[in-house]
């Protein structure tokens, strides 16, 4: 079952079909742990929809906090430290580390998330720009991950 936050509401795909709800939250459905039970049940009260139901596509975030975990490649270890003024020897312990570095994006607070096919904010003065590809987990207030989305 897929979910989707437009500019109009929620829409959630079920075996092909589209159902929408302009007084259903996304926030209050993520922080449920039954969310696949909850929306079975729930679903037949909503409206069906059509395709362009998600024209419109937003972020899936509310005024959740967004958080990272992690730079994980050797490349990027490589090209973080040659970058560095003190010659990038504190990403060692990011690195090396038994676990991922776990840290709260600042510049992607909710109001600055871009969804798909928005446009994303870049600095003027920046002289360049790198991409990658991301995956975010929506995780509920108990640690269940009822979410999921990919960012290329």
């Amino acid at each position: 079952m897929k979910r989707y936050r437009t500019a109009k509401g929620v829409v959630v795909e079920d075996a092909d079909r589209l159902y929408f709800s302009a007084t259903v939250s996304l926030e209050s459905l993520i922080t449920r742990d039954d969310l696949d039970e909850h929306l079975k049940a729930s679903i037949p009260q909503w409206q069906r929809a059509e395709a362009n139901a998600l024209a419109d596509l937003r972020a899936p975030i509310g005024s959740q906090e967004v958080w990272g975990a992690g730079v994980t490649y050797y490349q990027s270890r490589v090209a973080r430290m040659a970058e560095s003024k003190e010659g990038g020897h504190f990403y060692d312990r990011v690195y090396e580390a038994d676990r991922p570095e776990i840290f709260f994006k600042f510049k992607a607070t909710p109001h600055r998330v871009a969804g798909p096919n928005q446009k994303v904010a870049i600095r003027d003065d920046s002289n360049w720009s790198v991409p990658e590809p991301e995956l975010a987990l929506v995780i509920s207030p108990h640690a269940k991950i009822v979410g999921y989305t990919r960012m290329t």
